[in-house]
């Protein structure tokens, strides 16, 4: 995927398509990891989202096909709740019963099947377990400007703790053919980390080229 200003990695996009087809990349929280330094126990284990800490994310991605009220393709932002099941902190895409482009109920965009750039400042603030972290997005930032001067589209006060990262694409029916593509998902201390325009950053903490970590795949049906 391309945007303009922007510096691909040159990597693979990756994709998840309708039919109920869901990716997970799960990020590497151990001592010993580039993320260590984020890294906190939560309710069911190391968790980035450390208190007094700030991490930046981009990614590029593009929803593929036609939409309806019954399809989604959308990347979220996971961690584990005190019983050990996977709890969505934050997401971005196309949701149910709504053809736009959404984060956490926010409108970003009408739907399309442009390819957009997403930058989140996540400012871990509290308990891993509070909804006191706040969330900064920028959705399609002018790439010309520096942070300060960008228009935020979204401020969430959420937890947003996790520790893995899901692509999901569903369709009720198959008439519903959503397609999600994502590609240069990266991770910095600072904005210049995550936008490397025209050279990628070498302070940058760690980037996920799309078809690089890819933990698992499985079929799962709307309940």
């Amino acid at each position: 995927l391309s945007y303009p200003g922007y510096a691909s990695s040159g990597g693979k996009r990756m994709f998840a398509a309708s039919g109920g087809l869901s990716s997970w990349a799960f990020l590497d929280t151990s001592e010993s990891s580039v993320f260590a330094d984020f890294v906190d126990q939560g309710p069911s284990g190391p968790e980035i989202g450390k208190a007094g800490t700030t991490l930046y994310m981009s990614f590029l991605f593009s929803i593929q096909g036609n939409t309806t009220a019954n399809s989604q393709a959308v990347i979220r932002l996971q961690g584990k709740n005190d019983l050990g099941a996977w709890t969505t902190r934050l997401g971005v895409g196309q949701d149910w019963n709504m053809p736009a482009i959404r984060t956490s109920g926010i409108v970003l965009d009408s739907f399309n099947n442009d390819t957009h750039l997403v930058v989140l400042k996540l400012q871990f603030n509290g308990t891993m377990t509070g909804s006191d972290d706040t969330v900064t997005v920028w959705f399609d930032p002018d790439l010309s400007l520096g942070e300060s001067l960008q228009t935020v589209d979204a401020t969430l006060t959420t937890n947003a703790t996790f520790s893995r990262i899901a692509f999901i694409a569903q369709g009720s029916n198959n008439n519903d053919l959503t397609r999600l593509e994502v590609d240069d998902i990266r991770f910095g201390t600072s904005w210049a980390d995550v936008l490397p325009v025209p050279e990628p950053s070498i302070g940058a903490l760690a980037m996920i080229a799309s078809g690089m970590v890819l933990a698992r795949r499985r079929r799962c049906r709307r309940s």
